[in-house]
């Protein structure tokens, strides 16, 4: 539900991404022409079960290698904490790099809606807290996928705004060990959502 609230923030944004774009004549851009571009992104992640919820941002280089593909390379930081009775046990630091590749059905219009999928390496660094101290801090070196949807607005020649959801899925010792003890989650799977501004050459 609360993912489902902070997509409906988003769609004051669109709305006036839409009107934006609306001012270019449609004729003078090509919406889906392959380039490429650098970007910054942000997104609130939400963990599956008993993590807190928080922020997550980072950089980005996006690609579209046709008109319907398009390949991005992401880097980003998220903490977050798993709590128990009320009570903080771990600190999750990621610092996840990424490969995505998204597929747009549509590429003629100024908005377009796609599909993306892909996986990468998170560099995981968990710290225990209360009762869970002794553990101490421990580094992990993870691979994981993820999935989603989002839709790409193009404001005008080079410039786009992305609005996205996706679902991690990424499995961190230290999580699993605490879950294990006090009841807390057993991955560290999340859901982010999130808006990236890129400028294309």
């Amino acid at each position: 539900m609360r993912t489902l609230r902070v997509l409906r923030a988003f769609g004051p944004l669109l709305a006036l991404a839409s009107l934006l774009g609306g001012s270019h004549p449609a004729g003078a851009q090509a919406f889906s022409d392959p380039g490429s571009g650098f970007g910054v992104f942000a997104a609130f992640a939400r963990p599956s079960t008993s993590g807190q919820a928080g922020p997550q941002a980072g950089l980005l280089f996006r690609s579209r290698l046709t008109g319907g593909l398009g390949v991005e390379l992401g880097a980003s930081y998220r903490a977050t904490k798993y709590t128990a009775g009320g009570e903080d046990l771990l600190r999750l630091s990621t610092v996840p790099v990424t490969v995505t590749i998204q597929v747009f059905p549509l590429t003629n219009t100024r908005i377009q809606p796609f599909l993306l999928g892909g996986g990468g390496y998170t560099f995981a660094r968990a710290k225990g807290l209360g009762r869970n101290a002794e553990r101490g801090s421990q580094t992990e070196h993870k691979l994981g996928l993820h999935g989603g949807v989002g839709v790409d607005v193009r404001l005008r020649p080079g410039t786009s705004l992305t609005f996205e959801v996706r679902r991690v899925f990424l499995d961190v010792n230290a999580v699993s060990d605490t879950g294990a003890l006090y009841g807390t989650a057993r991955r560290a799977d999340f859901t982010s959502a999130g808006i990236s501004f890129v400028l294309t050459k």
